[in-house]
């Protein structure tokens, strides 16, 4: 018996009649009831037995003698509602009274499992075990098959566990002759008259597998077996052969065989060593094959036969489907293969996606060849066959490319070796084999810099999708996987104002260093100019101090107040040593009347054009009103001018 998937189990009921026992015996004793102890069947109307609520458990008749005699022989009669209370865990407890039955992991060949529940098999409340074929579907008797399947599987196999294979209670011989005795002559009358040996019964017979044909005779068997004619092979009344050699018996009707035709044939074809695949009679597949291929092929391949499904075999390969790629007698492919390795092999099953890349714009040119790429048995680990990590793939060919690749900063992808997240491996409409279009590719990943995810002003390379006219796809020396430094991918475009900010005499620093970066956001934001924030902000972050200052000052600037640096500044280059839009006085022209009489007053009659206003004035924020600078002459902060100046009379 083939090992099968493990029994169902008897667990949900028990559970169930375990949940309304409990139930019951809970409510009982909570109402003030005195609980009988279970199966004790007090008369008493104040005790109750287990039987009184679950009648059904205590008349179905069962051979368990633990349910006739008591549920508390297994059961404890009281714990949380719902939750099955056994006295001790199975296969435990049942090992208390049936100290005499083998425990279900014995031997080779355990059964159900190991540390399986005996209620896997027996339900502790009915009479008799769940049928086999439960869990063993395939043993099901079908027309003209094995007679003991319609009779109990116990007549030739052990239900516990046996160091035997297919855990059968004596050898096969033994068993079939148990059933099958008759008398000799008769037997041998029905095979041929050829004396029998019973430990091949199964050779030609099966004794589980489907079959409709009679005598339980295998599917896959040979012709002349099911004819019943033995004498196509055999001497009369005799297991000798009609030729001695069964190479040549077999070549006697089988005179051409495809291996004969072509450039290479399988070993052992032209020695006729036939029964090396084959057997005489009847076999578990067409064409009377020995084993199923997977089996018969491996042993002689043995390195196929240990490929663990962790390793990601050929799907066909983990079925043991060989031939449906090899060839069993000859080809005139490498390998035995049944087609030319490659595309044309491969097109068989995967005719749509060898189609796909073939019509592609760009297809790859190893694509013809899929063995460069892929294992044809799998079992290397890797995921889609690949003959090795896909970096070690890709390097076969692009060894410079992917070598360089490693060097500075490198693309997420590319540094743990996953080409083809961006690459399709087989053929793309897309210029170097790219999956999508370069900006939509980007942004698969990249979805934060997507023109929804930004603010209302967005760099036109990002509304345009060209990413690529920035960054570098695979590595870069510079962050963010820059083309070139920050200054020159600004220069590829702003070329203009990185050209008049270095003619100018005065440069804002990071402009003159080539750090845009440090005020402008390069893909979007919520500014004007893509500038990373306000403008207290972005030039507090390098002008903390000026804020600072100004702030507590007794009266600060109002333009600084308001954090409005550029009313006064620009913010690349400019003519005056810091950067303002004009010199002064001009610049404090644009908000002040420096020829009204008001100013020319307060000004010893001069007007603004005059005078140098920061000689006086501190154009942050300062002392007094009017924003006198910190330290001022005695006679200058009493408006003693007179003291020094000569004043013009007041006519």
């Amino acid at each position: 018996m083939s090992r099968l998937p493990a029994p169902r189990r008897f667990l949900p009921l028990a559970l169930a009649v375990t949940f309304s026992l409990t139930l019951t015996l809970v409510a009982c004793g909570g109402g003030g009831v005195r609980v009988a102890q279970p199966g004790g069947g007090g008369a008493a109307a104040n005790k109750k037995s287990c039987q009184s609520c679950h009648e059904e458990y205590g008349t179905v008749g069962s051979a368990h003698l633990a349910t006739a005699d008591s549920c508390g022989t297994c059961h404890l009669p009281h714990g949380l509602v719902g939750k099955l209370k056994l006295k001790a865990k199975e296969p435990a407890l049942c090992a208390q009274c049936h100290a005499e039955v083998p425990s279900g992991d014995q031997g080779d060949h355990p059964h159900p499992g190991k540390g399986a529940a005996c209620s896997s098999c027996h339900d502790p409340h009915a009479a008799e075990p769940a049928a086999c074929s439960s869990c063993h579907p395939g043993a099901q008797p079908t027309v003209d098959a094995h007679a003991g399947l319609a009779g109990s599987c116990l007549a030739c196999h052990r239900p516990h566990g046996d160091a035997a294979d297919g855990m059968l209670s004596a050898p096969a011989s033994e068993l079939c002759s148990s059933c099958h005795a008759g008398d000799e002559a008769g037997m041998a009358a029905s095979h041929g008259g050829v004396p029998l040996d019973a430990g091949r019964c199964t050779e030609c017979h099966s004794s589980h597998d489907r079959t409709s044909l009679p005598a339980a005779l295998r599917t896959a068997s040979h012709p002349k077996t099911r004819e019943g004619d033995c004498a196509a092979c055999h001497k009369p009344g005799s297991t000798e052969l009609l030729i001695e050699e069964p190479g040549d018996l077999c070549r006697s009707c089988h005179d051409e065989l495809h291996g004969d035709q072509t450039s290479s044939s399988h070993p052992g074809l032209d020695e006729g060593m036939c029964l090396s695949c084959h057997n005489p009679h009847a076999g578990p597949v067409a064409p009377v094959l020995a084993a199923a291929p997977g089996e018969l092929c491996t042993s002689c391949h043995a390195d196929l036969a240990d490929v663990s499904p962790l390793d990601q075999p050929h799907a066909p390969v983990a079925a043991g489907e060989c031939l449906s790629c090899h060839s069993g007698h000859g080809s005139d492919e490498d390998f035995l293969l049944t087609a030319a390795l490659g595309a044309e092999l491969c097109a068989e099953c995967h005719d749509d996606q060898i189609a796909e890349f073939e019509e592609a714009e760009n297809p790859h040119a190893p694509t013809e060849s899929c063995n460069l790429c892929h294992s044809g048995h799998g079992g290397t680990g890797q995921a889609a066959l690949l003959v090795g990590p896909q970096r070690q793939v890709c390097a076969s060919c692009h060894e410079d490319a992917v070598a360089e690749m490693a060097k500075g900063h490198v693309h997420g992808p590319v540094a743990v070796g996953r080409c083809s997240d961006c690459h399709d491996p087989h053929g793309s409409d897309h210029k170097v084999l790219l999956r999508e279009e370069p900006g939509d590719l980007c942004l698969a990943c990249h979805q934060n810099h997507a023109v929804d995810a930004l603010g209302p002003v967005t760099h036109e390379p990002v509304v345009w999708k060209l990413c690529l006219s920035c960054h570098d796809a695979h590595h870069s020396e510079e962050d963010a996987l820059l083309n070139t430094s920050p200054q020159q991918v600004c220069l590829s475009c702003h070329n203009r104002v990185l050209r008049d900010a270095a003619a100018a005499v005065n440069a804002h620093p990071p402009i003159a260093q080539g750090e845009c970066l440090s005020c402008h956001d390069p893909h979007g934001t919520t500014r004007q100019h893509l500038v990373r924030g306000n403008e207290q902000e972005t030039c507090g972050a390098c002008h903390e101090t000026v804020f600072g200052d100004a702030q507590a000052a007794e009266t600060p600037h109002p333009p600084v107040a308001r954090g409005k640096c550029l009313d006064c500044h620009v913010g690349h280059h400019s003519s005056t040593p810091d950067l303002t839009r004009d010199a002064v006085p001009g610049l404090c022209s644009s908000c002040h009347d420096l020829v009204s009489e008001g100013f020319r007053g307060s000004h010893l009659g001069l007007d603004g054009n005059q005078i140098d206003c920061q000689k006086c004035h501190d154009t942050h924020g300062g002392h007094g009103r009017a924003m006198f600078l910190k330290e001022t002459h005695v006679p200058f902060d009493r408006g003693e001018c007179n003291a020094c100046h000569q004043m013009e009379e007041e006519k």
